[in-house]
Protein backbone atom coordinates (compact mmCIF):
# COMPACT_ATOMS: atom_id res chain seq x y z
CA UNK A 1 0.00 0.00 0.00
CA UNK A 2 1.02 3.58 -0.57
CA UNK A 3 2.41 4.99 2.71
CA UNK A 4 1.13 8.46 1.79
CA UNK A 5 -2.48 7.31 1.98
CA UNK A 6 -4.13 8.10 5.28
CA UNK A 7 -6.16 5.54 7.17
CA UNK A 8 -9.22 6.99 8.83
CA UNK A 9 -10.75 5.48 11.95
CA UNK A 10 -14.18 5.45 10.33
CA UNK A 11 -12.95 2.85 7.88
CA UNK A 12 -11.45 0.66 10.60
CA UNK A 13 -14.47 0.09 12.86
CA UNK A 14 -16.44 -2.07 10.44
CA UNK A 15 -17.89 -5.15 12.10
CA UNK A 16 -17.22 -8.28 10.09
CA UNK A 17 -18.54 -11.82 10.15
CA UNK A 18 -16.44 -14.41 8.29
CA UNK A 19 -14.52 -11.58 6.59
CA UNK A 20 -17.64 -9.80 5.28
CA UNK A 21 -19.30 -6.64 6.62
CA UNK A 22 -22.36 -7.46 8.73
CA UNK A 23 -24.83 -5.90 6.27
CA UNK A 24 -23.44 -7.87 3.34
CA UNK A 25 -23.22 -11.05 5.41
CA UNK A 26 -26.92 -10.72 6.27
CA UNK A 27 -27.84 -10.37 2.59
CA UNK A 28 -25.72 -13.37 1.64
CA UNK A 29 -27.23 -15.49 4.41
CA UNK A 30 -30.69 -14.55 3.17
CA UNK A 31 -29.84 -15.57 -0.42
CA UNK A 32 -28.09 -18.72 0.79
CA UNK A 33 -31.00 -19.80 2.97
CA UNK A 34 -33.49 -19.41 0.12
CA UNK A 35 -31.16 -21.29 -2.21
CA UNK A 36 -30.60 -24.09 0.29
CA UNK A 37 -34.33 -24.47 0.84
CA UNK A 38 -34.96 -24.49 -2.90
CA UNK A 39 -32.27 -27.09 -3.60
CA UNK A 40 -33.50 -29.39 -0.82
CA UNK A 41 -37.11 -29.00 -1.97
CA UNK A 42 -36.34 -29.69 -5.65
CA UNK A 43 -33.56 -32.28 -5.42
CA UNK A 44 -34.15 -34.11 -2.14
CA UNK A 45 -32.06 -34.16 1.02
CA UNK A 46 -28.77 -35.68 -0.10
CA UNK A 47 -28.47 -34.11 -3.54
CA UNK A 48 -29.95 -30.87 -2.22
CA UNK A 49 -27.34 -30.62 0.53
CA UNK A 50 -24.51 -31.25 -1.93
CA UNK A 51 -25.87 -28.63 -4.33
CA UNK A 52 -26.39 -26.27 -1.40
CA UNK A 53 -22.75 -26.55 -0.38
CA UNK A 54 -21.68 -25.71 -3.92
CA UNK A 55 -24.14 -22.78 -3.99
CA UNK A 56 -22.89 -21.40 -0.67
CA UNK A 57 -19.29 -21.69 -1.89
CA UNK A 58 -20.24 -19.83 -5.10
CA UNK A 59 -21.73 -17.06 -2.95
CA UNK A 60 -19.09 -16.73 -0.24
CA UNK A 61 -15.74 -17.36 -1.96
CA UNK A 62 -15.89 -14.46 -4.47
CA UNK A 63 -17.30 -12.09 -1.86
CA UNK A 64 -14.48 -12.91 0.54
CA UNK A 65 -11.93 -12.35 -2.22
CA UNK A 66 -13.48 -9.01 -3.19
CA UNK A 67 -13.77 -7.72 0.37
CA UNK A 68 -10.44 -9.01 1.64
CA UNK A 69 -8.70 -5.66 1.06
CA UNK A 70 -11.70 -3.30 0.90
CA UNK A 71 -14.56 -3.92 3.31
CA UNK A 72 -16.61 -1.13 1.74
CA UNK A 73 -16.49 -2.43 -1.86
CA UNK A 74 -20.09 -3.62 -1.61
CA UNK A 75 -21.26 -0.01 -1.18
CA UNK A 76 -19.73 0.91 -4.53
CA UNK A 77 -21.56 -1.97 -6.22
CA UNK A 78 -24.86 -0.94 -4.60
CA UNK A 79 -24.35 2.66 -5.80
CA UNK A 80 -23.66 1.44 -9.33
CA UNK A 81 -26.82 -0.68 -9.31
CA UNK A 82 -28.94 2.20 -7.96
CA UNK A 83 -27.57 4.91 -10.27
CA UNK A 84 -27.89 3.93 -13.89
CA UNK A 85 -26.15 7.08 -15.11
CA UNK A 86 -22.87 5.47 -14.06
CA UNK A 87 -23.29 2.71 -16.65
CA UNK A 88 -21.78 2.30 -20.08
CA UNK A 89 -24.96 3.17 -21.97
CA UNK A 90 -24.12 6.89 -21.71
CA UNK A 91 -20.67 6.68 -23.23
CA UNK A 92 -20.11 8.23 -26.63
CA UNK A 93 -18.81 6.06 -29.48
CA UNK A 94 -15.28 6.93 -30.51
CA UNK A 95 -14.07 7.34 -34.05
CA UNK A 96 -11.27 4.79 -34.33
CA UNK A 97 -8.99 5.39 -37.30
CA UNK A 98 -6.42 2.98 -38.76
CA UNK A 99 -3.25 4.38 -40.33
CA UNK A 100 -2.38 2.70 -43.62
CA UNK A 101 0.15 3.57 -46.34
CA UNK A 102 -2.73 5.12 -48.33
CA UNK A 103 -3.89 7.33 -45.45
CA UNK A 104 -6.24 6.86 -42.50
CA UNK A 105 -9.43 4.83 -42.65
CA UNK A 106 -12.29 4.30 -40.22
CA UNK A 107 -12.16 0.96 -38.45
CA UNK A 108 -15.33 -0.18 -40.24
CA UNK A 109 -13.61 0.19 -43.66
CA UNK A 110 -10.31 -1.39 -42.67
CA UNK A 111 -9.40 -4.89 -43.82
CA UNK A 112 -6.14 -6.40 -42.57
CA UNK A 113 -3.65 -7.19 -45.29
CA UNK A 114 -1.17 -9.95 -44.65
Amino acid sequence: MNPKLKRHRTLDNTTTVLGLPVELFAMVVLFASFGIGLFIYLAGWLTGLILSLVYVAILFVPLNAIHKDDLHAWRLWMDILNHTELGTQHTLPKDIRIITPRGTRPLTQWTPSL
